[in-house]
C-alpha cells in the first residue's frame, strides 16, 4: 500500500524528493527499505534518531544483565505469513548491544544485535486513511485530499524523517532490560490500539483544514505540516520514557 501511495503521488506529479541527507527530503510513504543515507529510508532515519539518543540503547543502559545469563526459552515474532522468527541471545558484553556507526547493528539485519523494528511514531498508513476519511469524506473531496498532500510535500514534510522514527525492540526480555516497549506483540502483526491513538490525534486536525478549506478555499499550508510534528515529539517521549511494555499498553494508557 505504501509503494502503491508513493506511485500515485508520482503520477500526481506532486513534489516527493529524495535526499543524500537527514534534511531537505520531502515523503509521505514508507515506500524504501534497506538501510542507505537518504532522506526516505525510514531504517537510517531511525539509525541517526538512535544515535543521538543513544543513552536509551547503549552500555550502561543494558550493563545489570550483562552480569547474569540471558533466559534460554525462545521468543517468537510475528514476521509475515507463515514465518516466525525465533530469538535466542546470549549475554552481552559491554558495546554488544550499541547502536554505533562503527558496528553492524541496526544497520542491514533486523536480529543484530537483537530482533528490533524502526518504528514510524506518525505510521504512513494511519496518515492516509485519515486525510482520505476527513478530507475526502462528506464535505470534503479526492481533489482536497491531493491538495493537502502537495502542501504537505511544498512544507518540505517527510514522514520518514528521524523526529517521525524510533528504534524500538522485538524481544520482551531486551525491552524490559532497555525500559523501551516492544514495537509489536509476539504472534501479533499490528499494534492497532496505537494507531486508532495517532488516528484520533489527527482528524481533529485534517478536520479544522477542512473547515479552512470550505471557508478559504484551500489549507492553510503551513498548519498540516506543523501539527503533524507537533503530535510526533510528545508521543516520542511518551514511547521512551513511559516505561511501557509495548506500544499497545503505552496507547491504552494515553488514549
Amino acid at each position: 500500500m505504501s509503494e502503491e501511495n508513493h506511485t500515485k503521488d508520482i503520477e500526481a506529479m506532486l513534489p516527493h524528493k529524495c535526499t543524500g541527507s537527514v534534511e531537505g527530503g520531502k515523503c509521505l510513504n514508507r515506500h524504501e527499505v534497506g538501510f542507505k543515507q537518504y532522506s526516505c529510508f525510514h531504517k537510517w532515519q531511525a539509525f541517526v534518531r538512535a544515535t543521538e539518543d543513544s543513552g536509551y540503547y547503549n552500555w550502561p543502559r543494558y550493563e545489570n544483565e550483562a552480569r547474569d545469563e540471558m533466559p534460554t526459552t525462545d521468543h517468537p515474532f510475528y514476521a509475515g505469513k507463515g514465518r516466525i522468527y525465533f530469538d535466542n541471545l546470549s549475554r552481552p558484553r559491554q558495546g554488544d548491544w550499541d547502536v554505533d556507526w562503527a558496528r553492524r547493528n541496526f544497520k542491514y539485519d533486523c536480529n543484530k544485535p537483537y530482533y528490533h523494528e524502526a518504528h514510524h511514531i506518525i505510521p504512513d498508513s494511519i496518515l492516509q486513511a485519515t486525510l482520505v476519511k476527513v478530507l475526502g469524506g462528506p464535505g470534503g473531496s479526492p481533489e482536497l485530499v491531493l491538495t493537502a498532500r502537495n502542501m504537505l510535500l511544498e512544507q518540505s514534510y517527510n514522514i520518514n524523517h528521524k523526529l517521525n522514527m524510533v528504534l524500538l525492540p522485538m524481544n520482551p526480555h531486551v525491552a524490559k532490560v532497555l525500559n523501551l516497549p516492544i514495537h509489536r506483540q509476539p504472534g501479533h502483526p499490528d499494534h492497532r490500539t496505537y494507531r486508532t491513538l495517532v488516528a484520533s490525534l489527527l482528524q481533529g486536525d485534517f478536520a479544522a483544514a477542512l473547515k479552512d478549506a470550505v471557508d478559504h478555499k484551500s489549507p492553510k499550508p503551513g498548519d498540516l505540516k506543523s501539527k503533524l510534528e507537533g503530535h510526533a515529539k510528545p508521543l516520542y517521549m511518551q514511547i521512551v520514557e513511559g516505561g511501557y511494555a509495548s506500544l499497545e499498553d503505552m496507547a491504552m494508557a494515553v488514549f
